[in-house]
């Protein structure tokens, strides 16, 4: 069984969640942050009404570090700013920034911003193009963290690790937001999995 899942920010602007829910999307994953100072504006209101609304919430951060030590800067800004919800999806590192383009290998970088996540009983999965994780993230250091892979424009990604979630389209209409936005095939019960794990501050299932 796959999940309709899309993320989402403060480009949507105002979003209506009973709308979305009623159009057949799952869950949503929600920028919360960025580097060390950014806060979405629209994180803690969109997070409030995909709740109110019954869809399934995540969280991801825009990882601007360029270095290890910069990145668990970041993972603290990013828990510091989630602490208390009730997030029953992964909590996503997003690699892409212009900043770790020109490293070869973020191996270091990622496995200390979700070794951070783990640390604190959540369950880390990292963002990133196909490209990206076929060379910058292709050490086998990082296969024991999920993975959100983005490639769009194709009936199957040409990706051979396994992935979690598949972003296959930056293009999607749905009815409640104006405008573009990016929708993902999600391939995992993550709410189970999350819960019976005892992960991210919920109650086990029982």
């Amino acid at each position: 069984m796959t999940y309709r899942v899309l993320d989402l920010s403060a480009y949507q602007g105002t979003i209506d969640f009973a709308r979305v829910k009623k159009a057949g999307i799952w869950g949503v994953m929600l920028k919360a942050t960025e580097g060390t100072r950014y806060l979405s504006p629209a994180f803690q209101k969109n997070y409030t009404q995909a709740i109110q609304n019954g869809l399934h919430v995540g969280a991801y951060h825009f990882l601007r570090a360029g270095t290890p030590s910069q990145s668990l800067e970041e993972a603290s800004f990013f828990l510091h700013n989630v602490q208390g919800l009730q997030l029953d999806l992964p909590l996503v590192l997003d690699l892409e920034a212009p900043e770790q383009r020109s490293i070869d290998d973020l191996t270091d970088i990622a496995a200390a911003f979700c070794r951070t996540l783990e640390q604190q009983q959540y369950y880390a999965m990292l963002y990133s193009f196909v490209s990206w994780f076929k060379t910058k993230l292709s050490s086998p250091a990082l296969d024991r963290y999920d993975r959100w892979i983005a490639h769009v424009g194709v009936k199957q990604p040409d990706y051979a690790k396994p992935y979690g979630i598949w972003q296959f389209t930056w293009d999607s209409k749905v009815d409640g937001i104006s405008g573009k936005v990016d929708e993902n095939i999600c391939y995992k019960d993550y709410p189970k999995i999350i819960r019976q794990a005892g992960l991210n501050h919920l109650a086990p299932v029982k």
